[in-house]
């Protein structure tokens, strides 16, 4: 749809609040005639606004450019196993319609059902078609994006979910592996400057990483798989079939699965309240899992050396125990002056807000079909 330069122009707006075409000049090594003439372009289309006139560096008034949220809009989708959260947002991340899919005579989701799902879903939203869709998965996504390679959590090996998804919707797709897409979200309508690394605490442990503006994703698309770091040796069986992963410790359904053999109940806040009563099963659990969690980021900071972590979690969980175990345990494990050290860059929580786990999740799918729109597969 764009112009190689006209791309280059979006990457650098992309979940910015503005950005002037002095600045835009010097970032692109152009001149800033070049950049007037690729913006004009640009706004004539619909997709650049300008904001209010504010005093340039020379002194001269400078009108900084951002990317109209109105341009066009989005569909973000969390698959779990037995729901899909849909959410069309626009380019700036506001919500403008929320869906939640649930499979017909199955209690989990195959890829068929999934596909049938969303199409009829799409057809019954009012407006103007979305631009693009993205998928977030619980599971190995394929470097392009096409591609689920392995779920373990929905049971699916091999899926090609977004050329599925394109014939039954004619709408460009992409799928990302929901750590990564929740980084993604979190750069795009997030305005998280610069990079940072993603922890998130759900049903899984997912992690993402923003390296030189771009979402690293490794050689098989699997970088940031935490969840599947060896933690504990001989531990309790994962669904990936081996044993101690941080998944079977750290993850919700760690917490629920140890919870429930205590006697406890298995929700975080009531958890919680248990540990803040005294009961030792409580407390135990809470803390082992803060503690393996800080170890496996620890080991993740200290390879990755992240300018920034920032934590997506239940606040029941980050402001209680586990929050407490977990932050305690990295800053006592990674390097003087890293993230997470006592005089490093703090351990920051994500924002979002009274969203559940799986809306935050699609609103990260939302960023990524926004950031495929303006700036391409990158």
């Amino acid at each position: 749809m764009f112009s190689p330069a006209q791309f280059q122009l979006l990457r650098l707006l992309a979940g910015s609040s503005g950005v002037s075409r002095t600045a835009l000049a010097r970032r692109l090594g152009l001149s800033k005639p070049a950049i007037t003439s690729t913006a004009r372009d640009l706004i004539a289309l619909g997709v650049l606004q300008e904001g209010v006139a504010l005093p340039g560096e020379s002194g001269r008034p400078s009108r900084p450019l951002s990317i109209r949220p109105s341009a066009a809009n989005v569909l973000g989708i969390a698959v779990a196993a037995a729901s899909a959260c849909l959410l069309r947002t626009d380019l700036g991340g506001e919500v403008l319609e929320r869906r939640i899919l649930r499979p017909k005579g199955r209690s989990s989701w195959g890829p068929a059902g999934l596909v049938a799902a969303v199409r009829a879903a799409l057809r019954r939203l009012p407006g103007k078609p979305p631009s693009g869709i993205g998928v977030a998965l619980p599971g190995l996504v394929d470097q392009a994006g096409r591609r689920c390679i392995k779920s373990t959590q929905l049971g699916w090996d091999e899926v090609e979910l977004a050329d599925l998804l394109v014939e039954a919707t004619a709408t460009p797709t992409r799928l990302e592996n929901d750590g990564h897409a929740l980084a993604r979200g979190l750069q795009m309508f997030g305005r998280q400057p610069g990079d940072f690394a993603l922890i998130s605490i759900g049903v899984g442990i997912g992690s993402g990483h923003i390296v030189g503006g771009s979402l690293l994703r490794g050689s098989h698309g699997g970088a940031g798989e935490i969840a599947h770091a060896p933690m504990r040796m001989g531990g309790a069986y994962c669904l990936c079939g081996k044993r101690g992963c941080l998944d079977t410790v750290a993850s919700l359904r760690a917490l629920a699965a140890a919870a429930a053999a205590a006697g406890l109940p298995p929700a975080p806040d009531s958890l919680q309240a248990a540990a803040e009563q005294g009961a030792p099963h409580a407390v135990r659990i809470l803390c082992e899992a803060g503690e393996t969690l800080g170890l496996a980021v620890a080991q993740m900071v200290q390879t990755v050396d992240p300018a920034r972590v920032i934590v997506a979690a239940p606040p029941t969980l980050w402001d209680g125990l586990y929050g407490e175990s977990f932050r305690r345990t990295v800053a006592d494990h990674v390097l003087s002056g890293f993230a997470g050290s006592r005089d490093g860059a703090p351990l920051e929580a994500a924002v979002t807000g009274d969203a559940s786990w799986d809306e935050a999740a699609a609103n990260g799918a939302a960023g990524v079909a926004a950031w495929r729109f303006l700036c391409g597969d990158v």
